[in-house]
């Protein structure tokens, strides 16, 4: 039998509202109740806790930080602030909480690799929608490429039509 995971993200930005980022004690419950319901399932589920603060535009790496350290008293198996990437504030979130730390690697202009970020102590890494954003900026350029062209050039770099079959099956 294949083996898999299951899991969720909780996150504690809150888009429809004029208060982008709820309290840390209400975001702290909110993972709490997650935990629960997770501990009560036949199955491994693993809760990760989400501090949107760099993703939402704040900076501020003390709260960040404050908010981890919550959702993992609150019980998140993981705890994760996707768009850090200064490898000195990543290090300040692997020095402060016990919890596995998660990243978001590839944005930014992030250089850092994945020996890079073993080193600083990341135990997770999360590539978001790179690779679909990747494809979709190598399909704009082929199809520019064309119209601007009239040039096929844009396709010669892709993959054999028996091999991408290969990747499904």
């Amino acid at each position: 039998m294949p083996a898999f995971f299951v899991g969720a993200s909780i996150e504690d930005a809150v888009i429809s509202r004029d208060d982008l980022f709820p309290s840390i004690e209400a975001c702290a419950e909110r993972i709490r109740a997650a935990v629960e319901v997770a501990k009560a399932l036949p199955f491994d589920f693993t809760i990760t806790a989400r501090a949107d603060n760099f993703f939402r535009g704040n900076t501020d790496l003390d709260d960040t930080i404050a908010r981890l350290l919550a959702y993992g008293d609150a019980g998140a198996d993981v705890v994760y602030a996707p768009a850090v990437v200064k490898p000195d504030a990543i290090k300040a979130i692997v020095g402060a909480t016990k919890k596995p730390v998660n990243v978001l690697a590839g944005i930014g202009g992030n250089k850092l690799t994945v020996n890079d970020y073993k080193e600083i102590g990341v135990r997770r890494i999360t590539i978001g929608s790179a690779l679909w954003a990747v494809a979709y900026q190598a399909a704009k350029d082929a199809a520019t490429t064309l119209l601007n062209d009239g040039s096929f050039e844009g396709f010669d770099n892709r993959m054999a039509y028996v091999d991408a079959l290969k990747l499904y099956s």
